[in-house]
This record gives structure tokens, sequence and C-alpha cells, in this order.
């Protein structure tokens, strides 16, 4: 992430673009999270599948 400005940010401009990185990071993590546990659940009922 990445800000653009003529001036330069105030500290408390700056604490505030931290804490939105933060819970973006933490949201994607939990969106990578979420799309893995997607995949190992479709690949578990495959192999159910075949198992059958």
């Amino acid at each position: 992430m990445g800000v653009s400005t003529y001036d330069p940010l105030s500290k408390e401009q700056q604490d505030l673009f931290v804490r939105f990185r933060n819970v973006f990071e933490l949201s994607y993590r939990r969106y990578l999270d979420i799309e893995k546990a997607i995949a190992q659940t479709r690949e578990a009922e495959i192999e159910l599948a075949l198992a059958r």
C-alpha cells in the first residue's frame, strides 16, 4: 500500500494509514485461509467420492 501527497503526513495520518494497512492485511490473510479451506474441502469430497 502506498500514499502519494505533496504535503508531509501528520503523525495522526501516518498512524491511521498503518492501522488501515494492518486491518487490510489481516482481512486478506483470512480470505486466503478461507480459500485454502474451501480447496481442502473440495479435495476431501473428491477423495470421499473416489473411495465409494
